[in-house]
Parts: C-alpha cells; sequence; structure tokens
C-alpha cells in the first residue's frame, strides 16, 4: 500500500468492462433500506404500548432521536424510503410544526427531561430544510432535552442540492457524521457477512477529497471527516484483503452542482463543466473500474481525477 495519490485523466487507459452488464445485470443485489426492516412493525404496537414505554425509560439512560423529513426535491432510482416530491418549502413547513408538536406529546409521557447523546435527521432529504429551519429545530430540540456536550448529530444529505449555506449551517450546530460515520455503518455490516463469506469479490470506494489530504482553511470540520475517510480505507485494506475485499478512496477535481451554482451567482458565465476535463462524469470510468473484477489489483489506495 502506497500513500502517494494516483492521478487519472479523462483519457486514461482505466476503463470499465465493457460486459458489466452480462456480469451483474440480472444479479440480485442488496438495496439502501430503513432500520428496523418493515417486518417488525405491527398492529401490536398501539398508542398505549408507546406511552409505557416512553414512561419506563430510567433517568439514568441516554436515548437517542431519530427525525425523519420525508421530502425531496428529485426521487433517487434506487430509493425505497418514505419520502415525497416537492418543489415548495410550504410542506416543509407544515410538516416541521406537525414535528414539534409530536415531540412535546412525546416529552410530556416522560417523567424527566432525557439526556440525548445521538441525533440522527434522515429521510428523504433533511438538507431540503432551510438554513433558518434546521437552526430552529435544533433550538427547539435543546429546550425540550439535555443534549449532552459530546452529542453526536447526523444528516443525511443529497449532495446535488446541498447549498453552502446549508453546509455552514450544519457545522455550527455541531454536525460532525455526515461523512466519517456514513462510510463507516455501511462498511462495518458489509465486513461482517464478507468474513462469513471467507471469500468475497468485495470492493470499498469512499469519495475524499484535498481537504481531507492537505486540509481546508476554514473547513476544520469537513477537513477532518475527509481524512478519517482515508484512514478507514487503509484499515479495511489491511484487515479485509485475507477475504478478497479491497478498500479505495477517489479525490477527483471535478465541479458539482453547488460549485455550478456558486460560479453562476458570481457572474461566470461558464457555469456548467460539462464537456470539459471538471465533468463529474469523468469520474464515472474510474468508479466503475475499481468495482469490477479487474479493479481487484488496487487495494489501499487514493485515486485522483483530473
Amino acid at each position: 500500500m502506497h500513500g502517494a495519490i494516483l492521478r487519472v485523466t479523462p483519457d486514461s487507459s482505466i476503463r470499465p468492462p465493457s460486459d458489466l452488464n452480462v456480469r451483474y445485470g440480472e444479479e440480485r443485489l442488496p438495496r439502501y433500506t430503513s432500520y428496523p426492516t418493515a417486518p417488525h412493525f405491527s398492529n401490536a404496537i398501539t398508542p398505549h404500548t408507546y406511552r409505557q414505554w416512553l414512561a419506563a425509560i430510567p433517568q439514568q439512560r441516554t436515548v437517542s432521536l431519530y427525525l425523519h423529513i420525508p421530502f425531496c426535491q428529485s426521487m433517487c432510482w434506487y430509493c425505497g424510503c418514505n419520502t415525497t416530491i416537492v418543489r415548495r418549502n410550504e410542506p416543509v413547513a407544515e410538516y416541521l410544526a406537525a414535528m414539534r408538536h409530536e415531540i412535546d406529546m412525546v416529552t410530556d409521557h416522560i417523567a424527566h427531561v432525557p439526556r440525548v447523546d445521538r441525533v440522527h435527521f434522515g429521510g428523504g432529504t433533511p438538507t431540503i430544510v432551510t438554513p433558518a429551519q434546521f437552526a430552529d429545530l435544533m433550538t427547539f430540540l435543546r429546550r425540550k432535552f439535555t443534549l449532552l456536550p459530546d452529542v453526536e448529530v447526523a444528516v443525511e444529505i443529497d449532495p446535488r442540492t446541498l447549498t453552502p449555506e446549508m453546509l455552514a449551517e450544519l457545522g455550527a450546530r455541531g454536525v460532525i457524521r455526515a461523512h466519517l460515520k456514513g462510510c463507516f455503518a455501511v462498511t462495518k455490516f458489509a465486513s461482517i457477512i464478507w468474513r462469513q463469506q471467507r471469500e468475497s469479490n468485495g470492493r470499498i470506494i469512499y469519495f475524499t477529497s484535498d481537504a481531507g489530504i492537505s486540509g481546508g482553511p476554514g473547513q476544520s470540520n469537513y477537513s477532518a471527516a475527509q481524512a478519517g475517510k482515508i484512514g478507514l480505507m487503509r484499515s479495511n485494506a489491511r484487515a479485509l484483503a485475507r477475504y478478497g475485499v479491497t478498500s479505495n478512496c477517489i479525490a477527483p477535481l471535478a465541479s458539482t452542482r453547488m460549485t455550478d451554482r456558486g460560479r453562476a451567482a458570481s457572474g461566470d458565465e461558464s457555469a456548467s463543466a460539462a464537456g470539459t476535463p471538471m465533468d463529474p462524469r469523468n469520474v464515472a470510468p474510474l468508479l466503475v473500474w475499481l468495482a469490477s473484477d479487474e479493479g481487484g489489483v488496487a487495494n489501499g489506495r487514493i485515486f485522483g481525477v483530473s
């Protein structure tokens, strides 16, 4: 394993196998889903049962909060989550008001003020709320619960619609798990299966950035999370190689919709990177190659695309 970044250009010899569809097109592959899974829910769980559970929470115990934001600006084709496509903020605002009312009802059935060590926002796309709405909701949670000083706040993010203003608000509110925890959680459970199989062609591919390699000024939380992914990738590469699993990072130099919007707002007429070396589609061949059988020769490496 090496620490150097391998730079790949769009005209690189690395190409995805031409028979990918033949190999995997009909495979029954795992999909993203919710937890607990649907079979764990039944009509046997009544409002009375729920009230009993709330009343029985021991005062000395810490609790975790999950807040579901069931709205997206567009549907991801792989998604099976409970969500609705919206184009206006009004339905989101109405839902947040109902969520506050439910939080009031929940805390009314707990004799003490619960101490919270974890908060997770799922969806949907939680970052569809405005920065002000997110700040108000976090303030409300701190009023109704005791959020511990080291509380972990995690938010599921759609990078296609994330704005710089929302990114700044997430950092200001202590969101530290948007990047690193998401990688760790998926890897943890996948590695359990790979170890049981003993022999596998598993592939772990993380996206990191130059902020994690050289540090981003004024982006301490983001840089730390991106650097953490590199360390996690290298640990995976050493621990799982014996099972046929590879682990690599891609640090692409490419535009995103967020950077395109920033250039457009500044009056840059070349706001779109489509068809240029900064086109994010240039990353796809490397990603597919790393996920293929041929890509198994790479392990513990950081690939740059520029």
